[in-house]
């Protein structure tokens, strides 16, 4: 009787280890899947970080803006908000790789291959969220810091022409009122032209200018003349309201429609009426300018 129960006994634990060895399944490849997934996740974060990094330092090389430059302000200040915005989104990546890792280990401890490729496809969803987000926040930052090197770079090559007496300038985005002299300051690129007229005016002490106003073909030859004189003198006039020295405005004085930089056609013409009024408009605002003349250039560096 005891020997029956010992082989009995013996018996039960093969089926048992049977059933066991029967029941393991290999995890061999899908853990080896996700390994090479996980890698290509982490190798991905690391491209975007140092893409960060680059544009980060880009910003801190340049030059810091000049005081009465609003635009370049604006411009590095919008730089700035959308890198630490962008930084927090690389480190919302990192969370979502490490947490994929925490879950696909806790489902290969199961044993089961469905289970950790449920874990992989919810790691997978979380992660291509992530770097979603990232990325188009990559695009972003990427847009503003060429918008910046852009700004800095005319603000260069302006700035230049300080240095040559009889070089020009043309300032199109001043606006005015249809057909009057009074500046449409609720479009902001009126004062940050303005700005960039300010800070031409007063690249340095021994800078003299003239001030010539432009207007489009819209009106009488006698009432563009007028209006684009009138449209310097306010020039004239917000330059001194903002402390530059009198003696440094030359001269102040109008050249109506006579000398347009870009082709217009007359306002009662076939072709002005058969143009889309958004492009007539675009070609107007181009005319529509303030030129500013180096009469006495800075001295040279």
């Amino acid at each position: 009787m005891h020997r029956m129960s010992k082989r009995v006994t013996r018996a039960a634990a093969l089926v048992c280890a049977l059933a066991v060895a029967g029941c393991s399944e290999d995890l061999g490849p899908i853990t080896a899947t996700w390994n090479q997934l996980q890698a290509t996740w982490t190798a991905k974060a690391g491209e975007l970080k140092k893409q960060a990094s680059s544009i980060a330092a880009g910003v801190k090389a340049m030059p810091a803006p000049g005081a009465t430059d609003t635009a370049g302000q604006g411009l590095l200040s919008k730089v700035t908000a959308a890198l630490a915005a962008h930084d927090k989104l690389l480190g919302g990546l990192d969370t979502a790789i490490s947490t994929a890792a925490n879950s696909v280990q806790e489902a290969l401890k199961t044993g089961k291959v469905a289970t950790v490729q449920k874990a992989i496809d919810d790691s997978k969803a979380a992660y291509d969220a992530a770097v979603a987000k990232v990325a188009s926040s990559a695009t972003a930052v990427s847009a503003l810091f060429n918008q910046l090197k852009t700004h800095n770079a005319e603000v260069a090559a302006e700035a230049a022409k300080a240095y040559t007496a009889g070089a020009r300038t043309d300032f199109s985005d001043i606006d005015f009122k249809p057909g009057k002299a009074e500046f449409l300051f609720d479009r902001p690129n009126t004062q940050a032209t303005l700005d960039k007229l300010l800070a031409f005016v007063n690249s340095c002490p021994q800078l003299t200018v003239d001030i010539i106003g432009h207007t489009s073909n819209e009106g009488t030859p006698a009432a563009n003349m007028k209006l684009s004189v009138d449209r310097a003198k306010a020039v004239q006039k917000w330059l001194l309201s903002k402390g530059v020295a009198k003696k440094k405005i030359h001269s102040v004085s109008g050249k109506g429609a006579t000398e347009n930089i870009v082709v217009e056609p007359d306002p009662k013409s076939d072709a002005a009426k058969a143009m889309p009024p958004a492009a007539l408009e675009e070609l107007r605002r181009k005319n529509r300018r303030i030129s500013v003349n180096v009469v006495t250039a800075c001295p040279k560096k």
